[in-house]
């Protein structure tokens, strides 16, 4: 190490360098996993838990280097063979895994921030449907129900010449008062906003056997859980994203949906007999955005959505969220 820039602090037993490491600002940690009271690669987990943005070398002997690998594979940044290292080397790796551990740092950080950009895109979109919905409902809905109360009164003003015309255009404004209901309800239904989450998942399943002749069953808590707008809405499309997974993908014929409520969070569990699929052959295209947009969302308020399935043994999908947000 001779003329390198560097300030080396050295230790001999692992607990005395994770005290080091607490205490003092550290650039870069040379571990050898063969310390007396070192474990392997425990010893890497332990080193990464406490400064999870200062790179690591690992050092091992001749007969060790698979250890070696796997520790790179489990987030150190290279590694050294002891006896097989000199002063260049050394020197020179410590500067490579310096650089390499602040692309990852930076890495991370543009992954936040696209998480968190993804998380604010998908909360305005929510807001504009609901803004949307609502005026279907109360400005251009009542305007067609008006015009058709209107144009009943038709019959009595101009007798029974006008009878056919009128049923006609009738049967036109009842045919725009259901498609504003139903572009409404796939907006955001107001059932959401009106009567809760639970209720919501209940009018849904309902719609979803009606139109697809799959059997759902939906069990939730008997007390209401308590939820804000904003995470009602969230919750309620990444069920009927999955749900309309289902139905295009699944050949299900039954679908199971509970949801419950503790202190600590709420969490959904919906369940299909459906063909299932290889997850690890399943990629992002595959779920497609709009469960990539709920996955992003859940995970920046600290949620989750997991998903389980094997070929032929159907699909499980968890979703967890905290219940206060």
């Amino acid at each position: 190490m001779s003329g390198a820039p560097f300030r080396v602090v050295w230790e001999t037993r692992l607990a005395d360098g994770l005290k080091r490491l607490v205490e003092k600002d550290i650039d870069l940690v040379l571990l050898d996993l063969y310390l007396p009271d070192s474990n392997d690669l425990e010893s890497l987990r332990l080193v990464q838990e406490l400064v999870t943005d200062v790179p690591v070398i690992v050092m091992t002997g001749l007969n060790n280097e698979e250890t070696a690998v796997e520790a790179v594979k489990c987030g150190a940044q290279d590694y050294l063979v002891k006896g097989q290292t000199d002063s260049a080397l050394l020197g020179r790796a410590m500067r490579y895994a310096i650089e390499r551990k602040h692309a990852e740092v930076n890495i991370r950080s543009y992954q936040e921030q696209l998480r968190s950009l993804t998380a604010e895109v998908s909360l305005t979109e929510e807001r504009e449907r609901r803004r949307i919905a609502q005026d279907l409902h109360d400005h251009i809905g009542q305007l067609l129900v008006l015009a058709k109360m209107k144009l009943s009164s038709f019959h009595t003003i101009f007798g029974e010449q006008i009878v056919k015309p009128v049923e006609e255009i009738s049967d036109l404004l009842d045919n725009a008062i259901r498609y504003t209901r139903s572009l409404t309800a796939e907006l955001s239904p107001p059932v959401l906003y009106e009567l809760g989450l639970e209720a919501a998942i209940l009018w849904y399943a309902e719609q979803m056997q009606m139109r697809h002749k799959i059997k759902v069953v939906v069990e939730v808590d008997k007390t209401p859980i308590p939820l804000a707008d904003e995470m009602r809405g969230l919750l309620f499309r990444a069920v009927r994203e999955l749900l309309h997974n289902i139905v295009k993908h699944a050949k299900a014929r039954n679908v199971s949906i509970t949801l419950t409520g503790q202190t600590e969070g709420i969490t959904i569990v919906i369940t299909d007999d459906g063909v299932g699929f290889n997850i690890d052959l399943t990629n992002e295209q595959q779920h497609g955005y709009g469960l990539f947009s709920i996955q992003e969302r859940l995970r920046y308020i600290d949620g989750s959505l997991t998903i389980e399935s094997e070929p032929g043994k159907g699909t499980r999908a968890i979703i967890v969220a905290p219940q206060f947000c």
